[in-house]
């Protein structure tokens, strides 16, 4: 555990003498090692780990020291929202915008509150989430944050996050105009999961904007999803031959069109069965 104030100036003006503030109450962060220093720059907090080691062959143990490190950014911006202070927040946050794992500091932000408040009643004064949910959607990687924290949580919680956010098939309309395709195919999973009433239509369109992509990868994954889903394989067929007779629609209303190709030569996706499973290949007119 350590402990740290945020407000330095702040902290120096109430211990003045002349002054008769109180000192404000400091910042735990909870760690699991020895912490030693602070690399303010990064956003991190620095320490070690002791090992205990003993080997068989010799009959002493010595311990092994190890540098571990932890991000401070998801608790200070914790209590800075926790005291309704929105403007400190968002001058922490700027301050650590050009960092290559602030999304990911946003992230964990995010997933230590859901933990805390899941499957629980609290009233909307004394909830934490709403509060941090309105702060994420000023990031550009807003969308792409709730999809990565879906990933790492129990279906449970999945409800009491989307208790405060738009439905799943408008986050999921959202990533597609942003052309962020994988982060769609992860609210694809959201609906699928949470809606009863669930249309194909959203996996025929994302298979659709993935082949155009040439993101073959994706394509891989929503028909493994697809087939999960039915393992006769029966629904990817359909969904293939959905997509295949929209495509046909699009190129025959266009002037001009053309299918993508590969070496001058069209290409199609045409569902085989093979082995008695259901796969999409490429086949060449």
């Amino acid at each position: 555990m350590m402990h740290c104030w945020i407000d330095v100036e702040d902290l120096i003006q109430s211990a003045s003498t002349d002054n008769s503030r109180e000192i404000p109450t400091p910042l735990s962060i909870p760690t699991d090692f020895y912490p030693t220093s602070v690399a303010l720059s990064k956003g991190i907090l620095l320490g070690l780990d002791a090992d205990l080691v003993q080997r068989r062959d010799n009959y002493f143990a010595f311990f092994r020291l190890t540098i571990r490190s932890q991000l401070f950014l998801p608790e200070t911006l914790r209590r800075h929202l926790a005291q309704h202070d929105h403007t400190a927040a968002s001058s922490l946050a700027l301050r650590y915008e050009h960092l290559p794992y602030f999304s990911h500091s946003l992230e964990v932000l995010l997933h230590s509150v859901l933990d805390d408040e899941v499957d629980q009643e609290l009233n909307p004064e004394s909830a934490l989430l709403p509060t941090v949910l309105s702060f994420l959607s000023s990031f550009p990687d807003y969308l792409d944050i709730l999809v990565q924290c879906t990933r790492k949580t129990e279906v449970r919680s999945w409800r009491t996050l989307f208790n405060h956010l738009p439905p799943p098939k408008e986050l999921f309309e959202a990533s597609l105009e942003k052309s962020m395709l994988k982060t769609a195919g992860g609210y694809l999973i959201v609906m699928q999961t949470l809606e009863s009433n669930h249309s194909p239509d959203e996996c025929v369109r994302l298979l659709q904007r993935a082949q155009q992509a040439g993101d073959w990868e994706l394509c891989k994954e929503l028909a493994r999803f697809l087939m999960a889903l039915d393992t006769s394989g029966e629904t990817l067929r359909e969904t293939i031959e959905r997509m295949n007779v929209e495509m046909s629609k699009t190129e025959s209303g266009s002037i001009g069109s053309r299918a993508p190709t590969v070496n001058g030569s069209r290409r199609s996706w045409t569902p085989k069965l093979i082995n008695g499973v259901q796969s999409s290949t490429n086949s060449e007119e």
